[in-house]
């Protein structure tokens, strides 16, 4: 072939093969949204996965089954996907029409204390359901997680046992929660796979309440707070759920996301960043989307029985996020659909920083009735993972949200979160008064007995056997809640009581220190 070496028709040629070049990218057709990690993302990938501290999970989400899995049965810390079971009993709460999304939630002292990533909330002010929803599905806000769990159920520990029963309800065999917001314990544990499951629940049971979780942005008193879920709008198909870590943790992300009539939950926790966790997930969902059923769904992961039953839970032991556990079978019942929901969310109108995420009278709350009930067994005590690096993490935002929070903020410790947990849950009227001196110790025998109220239904008289016990700390820690049916005529009542103070004189003080609160009691022997 006999070489050219004119330069004008070197140019020509050049010109020809741009053409041609041109053509064949044209007839390519578009590129897909999103390509295959390039060989550098796919090292980091590789290095994230085989972390002794990574699980992952993906599941069809119409017919339950696992399209993949790594460590999905091994115990992990849950973080700020703790929020989602949160979400969950609030939106059991809207669904019985207990609450509204205008109900307005008094904020307690000890919640206003929790440690960033927070919406600042003042101790008595009050929030909007509504607002303290998108909150913590958004700014994943830790005083706002706490304050949902005590006005639902008197206490945060009270809500604690009421997210494991309903976690156990559903098929997640392996979670125990001790907290509403995710900061560190080290005996709140879950698995991937339970979070996988509590991803399809949520929807299966609350299919209006749950496009909450896919606002991208929310606004509150001027400010406007961004998602930190990263993948909302920039991975196609994801509709939400929810990111968590902490430093014992790592980086946790729940993903659902559904294309041309298929639906996958997917689960990545322990993840070394921010970005590694996203990409991971964004490599799972493009893969395995694709082979997902998209025929009807043939799989629930809903109990039959959607009753609370009343299980005991031991006391706050650290077990081993190494240990394997197995899965619970799952039982399928029909799809229970929410009603429809009238809230603010909003769209970014500027660009939001997507990786930082960043007063009525008091209503009466509803205690729940499961709150005074027996709790449920935590997994088996082991040595706990890295006790020390859960001691020292105060926030449950990604880092990059942490560092752009106030710097008075920013300084939150455990320590701060200890001096939290001492501050009494009282009402504002309560600020000025001086802390009421213990009761003494309750005794069984004596017969002595104080009554806050007498009520129509036993679960009226369990609520308020809660919320009084939420609201007064450890005045009534050593007091036992009791209800006692009695007939009025034609009339029954159930007399909530506070049960085995050593006498007269101990029942009484007891009862004092109820009424300096502004809580109405009697002492009276049984």
């Amino acid at each position: 072939m006999r070489i050219v070496k004119s330069r004008g028709l070197r140019k020509v040629a050049l010109v020809m093969a741009g053409v041609l070049l041109a053509a064949c990218a044209a007839d390519a057709g578009p590129r897909k949204k999103h390509r295959q990690p390039a060989r550098a993302e796919r090292s980091n990938q590789n290095s994230l996965v085989d972390s002794p501290r990574y699980a992952e999970i993906v599941v069809d989400a119409k017919t339950g089954k696992v399209l993949r899995e790594k460590n999905a049965d091994s115990p992990r810390y849950p973080a700020s996907i703790t929020k989602i079971m949160t979400a969950y009993l609030a939106f059991e709460e809207l669904t019985a029409k207990r609450m509204d999304m205008s109900t307005r939630l008094e904020v307690s002292g000890r919640c206003a204390a929790m440690a960033p990533s927070k919406l600042g909330l003042k101790p008595g002010s009050t929030i909007a359901l509504e607002d303290a929803l998108l909150a913590i599905i958004t700014k994943s806000a830790n005083d706002v997680a706490c304050t949902i769990g005590e006005n639902i159920a008197g206490s945060e520990a009270s809500f604690a046992e009421r997210m494991t029963r309903t976690a156990r309800r559903i098929g997640m065999s392996n979670t125990t929660y001790r907290n509403a917001s995710g900061l560190p314990n080290p005996g709140q544990l879950t698995t991937a796979r339970d979070q996988a499951t509590l991803g399809r629940a949520i929807q299966e049971r609350f299919p209006s309440y749950y496009r909450l979780f896919s606002t991208r942005s929310f606004a509150y008193r001027g400010d406007v707070y961004g998602n930190h879920n990263r993948l909302l709008g920039r991975v196609e198909g994801v509709d939400g759920i929810k990111t968590g870590y902490t430093r014992a943790s790592g980086f946790n992300l729940v993903t659902s996301a559904k294309m041309d009539g298929r639906h996958i939950v997917g689960v990545v926790l322990g993840g070394s960043s921010g970005g590694a966790r996203d990409a991971r997930m964004a490599s799972l969902v493009e893969n395995y989307i694709q082979v997902a059923s998209a025929g009807p769904r043939t799989s629930s992961v809903l109990a039959r029985n959607d009753d609370e039953a009343p299980v005991k839970v031991a006391s706050n032991r650290p077990v081993d996020v190494e240990r394997t556990l197995a899965p619970t079978p799952r039982v399928a019942m029909p799809q229970e659909v929410a009603p429809t929901i009238n809230t603010r969310i909003l769209q970014p109108v500027a660009p939001v920083r997507a990786a930082t995420g960043a007063p009525m009278p008091l209503v009466q709350s509803y205690a729940a009735p499961e709150a005074a009930r027996a709790p449920i067994p935590a997994p088996a005590p082991v040595k706990p993972v890295a006790p020390a690096r859960v001691a020292e993490q105060a926030g449950d935002a990604d880092p990059i949200v942490t560092a752009s929070l106030p710097r008075r903020e920013q300084g939150a410790t455990a320590a701060r979160q200890q001096a939290a947990a001492a501050v009494p849950s009282a009402p504002r009227r309560e600020a000025a008064t001086a802390v009421a001196a213990p009761v003494p110790a309750a005794r069984a025998a004596s017969g002595w007995v104080i009554q806050i109220g007498a009520f129509d239904t036993i679960d009226q008289a369990r609520g308020k056997l809660a919320k009084v016990r939420g609201e007064t700390g450890k005045l009534l820690a050593d007091a036992s809640p009791a209800t006692e049916t009695v007939a009025k005529g034609n009339k029954t009542l159930v007399r909530a009581r506070f049960t085995g103070f050593d006498d007269r004189d101990a029942a009484q003080a007891a009862c004092s220190a109820l009424k300096r609160r502004a809580i109405d009691c009697l002492a009276v022997h049984q």
